[in-house]
């Protein structure tokens, strides 16, 4: 799995998805894992592939619909998707759970991009996805 989200990073989508099969055949658990799914979204939307991990996201909502971290991670999924309404839906719905609280910088930088969702401005320019990816991924 770690060698999978590794290759995710550097941009080895194909290798990548071969780790992931692997990871699975060795523990079919991992297919259900909220946990591992929200990680394949979270990087592989860090590292330039939203469109390929977007039905992962997508699934990862549905696997743990109370765990409003992974609804965050599909927001990062829509933003670069374009689905800017429902990226301002999931950031919104994730602060308001309390999900971000632990770590007040993230919360703070979820509330900035709200404040620019609601401006109808994409807050996740090259700059702030630098950040992000330095910060959190």
């Amino acid at each position: 799995m770690s060698q999978g989200i590794s290759w995710v990073r550097e941009g080895k989508i194909k290798e990548a998805q071969e780790a992931f099969k692997q990871a699975q055949i060795f523990d079919p658990s991992l297919r259900k894992s909220a946990e591992f799914q929200n990680s394949i979204c979270w990087v592989g939307c860090l590292h330039g592939y939203a469109e390929g991990v977007f039905k992962i996201c997508e699934k990862v909502v549905t696997l743990d619909s109370d765990n409003k971290a992974c609804q965050d991670s599909r927001g990062l999924a829509r933003v670069l998707t374009g689905d800017l309404a429902g990226a301002l839906e999931d950031f919104q719905a994730a602060v308001n759970s309390g999900a971000l609280d632990y770590l007040n910088d993230v919360k703070q930088r979820r509330l900035r991009w709200i404040e620019a969702l609601k401006a109808g401005n994409n807050p996740l320019t090259p700059e702030e996805l630098e950040k992000l990816r330095q910060v959190e991924g």
